[in-house]
């Protein structure tokens, strides 16, 4: 019985179960005949392939359970050299240590007993007899049948464990690896944790057969007649259905065209329902495909996270089964011992720090340290270590007096911690922070607490209580100010970035109206025009569409360090982002009339040789007026006043090869950012066509709301065809076929007029008021006598073209009202 369930949940993880019934819906009998046709494996292979998914899965999660130096042994024993060095570490962080923590496991020795016993067991198992077998028969329709009709979850531990049991009752020998009996039920349980084992057969048994030529062909058949689509990619997906289904229905409508034309209404009739099937099935391809989709999320929901953590393991499909058990003999469950001496762990730190160019004063570009495997799994076994011996702020002990550790190795501890870029990290980097600030009594470290608390809880948008810290920071050093702090006192933080820090302040010096400060992390060096020249040109050539700048300096002007940058405040403003969560996207007339005047105002800087560089909603202010949406470009020249830390990055390294923490701080502008800002140096170095790339990007962004990573004609369904295509030239790849900055603004202004939904109602609404008015008319004269009857019209079959000028044939369900 249990194998039988096996087979039907293996099937529905390996063809995507959910998705066929979604799609299918009635054809059940259509998806088996395909099935019957294409997927023709046995029962016996079935089982066999079972066998080497449990094999495979028992080695990864030893190895996971491993020591660090036996884990890399095993993976360089099977020659997979460039199987990355986090080979299976989150079976520690997300199963291990929870399981633990779940049966009381407190210390670091007790869980190195745990992980010990756990591995024998583990490698104890891969030598038993095979657990999955069958008949070399062929699968019957009713098990096919059986798998479209599954309603059940993909949790299959209980029925692998079910499969063991079987053969342990068989065995007739003892146990000789010092586990309890020949199944231990420590290791059962933590099976059993997250449904481990299964979701870790099921993700080798799709792993083995995805590839297969025989699924292949099944899929594609499934494919090819809409019931089966790829929903990991939605939107590709889409685009290669629905233009397969307008094939079809181009093709049927040429045939009814003819026949119209050939006075053929017998075969007009025959087909017409045949074309009013495919309208509508493509006007509900989106739908089915999203419904079809939540099904499968729904119900692969384990197995997806799964897959997407561990996507490692199928390195290990290069080598046969037996090979990779066999290579378990070398796992330990020992690890690296623990220091009690915190001294030498504290020396790991000063050497991080040095090798990285760190320092106890966090900066801005710390978050972009390009840790590796080996370092991060250092500073990690710090931290375990310091929270094994209950070292303040990681054990027990509580706050207290920094009796073990000083405020100012803490504060270097931390300043580490946070460089990882782990969300988990942060917390404790922040926490002893807070912990030197409150513990210490000299004023230096307290204040250098104080500011990198301020730069830890920036990055989590804690404004609030970043500016308390930055403020206790200046109190005790003035040195920390980033701006002049005297003139433009702090108000509220109002946002940060790759590039700096920006601050609503009042300027002491105009009766204290309110000002924006941009302060930034790093300056360039040169004389005062150089430097700022840019951002004060803007204010004469193009002050329309730029906040009106109104100061400029360093905190240190000798040096030239720590620049920043003052400009009007709008009242009332949102950035882009904002006014998208606010007030949602954009109508397409607001959409265009935005465009022009960002097209305008870029037009005038280039003109002149200014680059903007950062074009995102987020660096586009709004402000309802009277007479409409105005627009104010934010930080514009402000590229050459200093070093964008983001930008850098993009340069050096695509997204994938950064800390999570960095990730989060640049990915906004990731999606605006064209090529040649990632350092593709084939197209020249980043100007004026940059711009337009950013600004086809942000105008996308606020007329759907959406990412404007891929462009979709569909969420512009109601613009004209031409701004698409415009929105698609200025994301071009290659700068030379973007449009300039004149042409996108004279491009926009000529789209036609779009109807806003206000402009729709208002006319209804006066249709409304003219059709009552004649009604009145008509009922005061007399009525004729007699009606004439209506002269009978010559029936006409117009043309209609949809939005991408393709002709198409619009058939009613009655082929009497045909529309041609």
């Amino acid at each position: 019985m249990s194998l039988t369930t096996l087979i039907k949940t293996g099937l529905n993880a390996l063809l995507d179960g959910p998705v066929i019934e979604a799609l299918g819906q009635r054809a059940g009998n259509k998806a088996i005949s395909v099935l019957h046709e294409h997927f023709t494996f046995t029962a016996f292979e079935m089982a066999h392939a079972y066998q080497k998914s449990y094999g495979y899965a028992l080695a990864a999660i030893g190895a996971g359970l491993a020591a660090p130096e036996d884990r890399f042994k095993f993976i360089r024993q099977l020659k997979h050299s460039k199987v990355e060095r986090e080979f299976a570490d989150q079976i520690e962080a997300v199963y291990l240590r929870p399981f633990a923590a779940q049966r009381g496991v407190q210390d670091e020795v007790a869980l190195q007993a745990l992980r010990s016993q756990l591995i024998e067991c583990i490698k104890d198992l891969s030598k038993w007899p095979q657990i999955f077998s069958a008949e070399e028969r062929p699968l019957s329709e009713a098990e096919l049948a059986a798998f479209l009709s599954h309603r059940g979850t993909l949790a299959i531990t209980d029925l692998v464990l079910e499969q063991l049991r079987g053969v342990q009752a068989k065995l007739a020998v003892e146990d000789n690896t010092g586990c309890e009996g020949l199944l231990d039920e420590t290791l059962v349980a933590f099976f059993r944790h997250e449904e481990l084992l299964g979701d870790a057969v099921l993700f080798f048994f799709r792993e083995i057969l995805r590839k297969e030529p025989r699924v292949e062909k099944t899929l594609a058949a499934l494919e090819r007649k809409a019931l089966w689509a790829d929903v990991r990619a939605i939107k590709n997906t889409q685009q290669r259905l629905v233009s397969r289904l307008q094939r079809q229905l181009d093709e049927q409508a040429a045939v009814v065209k003819a026949a119209v034309e050939a006075g053929d209404f017998a075969k007009v009739s025959q087909l017409s329902p045949q074309v009013a099937r495919l309208q509508d099935f493509i006007a509900e391809v989106p739908s089915k495909l999203q419904a079809a989709q939540a099904a499968w999320q729904r119900s692969h929901q384990s197995l997806i996270a799964f897959a997407q953590r561990f996507e490692s393991w199928a390195k290990l499909l290069d080598n046969k089964v037996e090979q990779v058990l066999a290579a378990m003999d070398g796992l330990r469950g020992t690890v690296i011992r623990i220091d009690e001496n915190v001294e030498v762990l504290l020396e790991k730190v000063d050497e991080l720090m040095r090798r990285f160019e760190l320092s106890p004063q966090i900066k801005a570009r710390d978050e972009f340290t390009p840790h590796n495997s080996r370092s991060l799994a250092l500073i990690q076994q710090a931290v375990t270590q310091l929270n094994a011996l209950g070292v303040p702020p990681f054990g027990k002990a509580g706050l207290g007096k920094m009796s073990w550790i000083s405020a100012l190795k803490a504060i270097k501890a931390g300043s580490v911690l946070f460089s990882t870029g782990n969300a988990n990290n942060l917390t404790e980097a922040e926490r002893l922070f807070v912990q030197a600030r409150n513990s210490t009594q000299v004023p230096a470290e307290k204040a250098l607490a104080s500011f990198n608390l301020f730069q830890v809880r920036l990055r989590r948008k804690a404004y609030d209580e970043a500016l308390a810290d930055l403020q206790t920071a200046i109190a005790i050093d003035p040195n920390y100010a980033l701006h002049d702090v005297n003139k433009y006192p702090m108000v509220r933080i109002l946002g940060a970035g790759g590039m700096g820090c920006v601050f609503l302040c009042h300027n002491q010096w105009a009766e204290g109206d309110k000002v924006v400060v941009k302060c930034f992390w790093e300056g360039r060096k040169g004389s005062h025009q150089q430097i700022f020249g840019e951002a004060m040109i803007m204010r004469k050539i193009a002050g329309a569409y730029v906040p009106t700048p109104l100061d400029s300096g360093y905190v240190n002007a000798v040096q030239q360090e720590r620049p920043f940058f003052v400009t009007e405040y709008i009242e009332d403003a949102l950035d882009g982002e904002t006014w998208l969560k606010k007030h949602g996207k954009l109508d397409v007339p607001t959409g265009i009339a935005v465009g022009i005047q960002i097209a305008k105002g870029l037009q005038v800087a280039h003109e002149h040789g200014i680059y903007h560089l950062d074009i995102k909603p987020a660096n586009l202010l709004f402000k309802e007026t009277e007479t409409g949406l105005m627009v104010k470009i934010i930080y514009f020249g402000l590229a050459r006043i200093a070093t964008s830390l983001k930008q850098q990055a993009l340069s050096r390294s695509r997204a994938s090869s950064m800390t999570q923490m960095a990730q989060g701080i640049f990915f906004g502008t990731l999606f605006y950012a064209p090529p040649e800002q990632f350092g593709e140096t084939q197209y020249g170095q980043p100007g004026a066509k940059s711009d337009l790339f950013s600004t086809g990007a942000a105008l996308y962004r606020l007329m759907t709301q959406e990412s404007p990573q891929n462009l979709n004609p569909l969420r512009l369904a109601d613009a004209p065809a031409e701004l698409f295509q415009l929105l698609c030239e200025c994301k071009e790849e290659n700068p030379a076929q973007r449009p300039e900055s004149a042409q996108l603004a004279s491009r926009l202004e000529a789209l036609p007029q779009v109807e806003t939904e206000a402009d729709f109602a208002e006319v209804q609404r006066r249709k409304a008021q003219q059709a009552a008015i004649r009604e009145q008319v008509t009922e005061q004269k007399p009525r004729r006598k007699a009606q004439q009857a209506p002269k009978p019209k010559k029936p006409r079959l117009p043309l209609k073209s949809d939005r991408f000028g393709e002709l198409r044939v619009v058939c009613s369900r009655r082929f009497s009202a045909l529309r041609l």
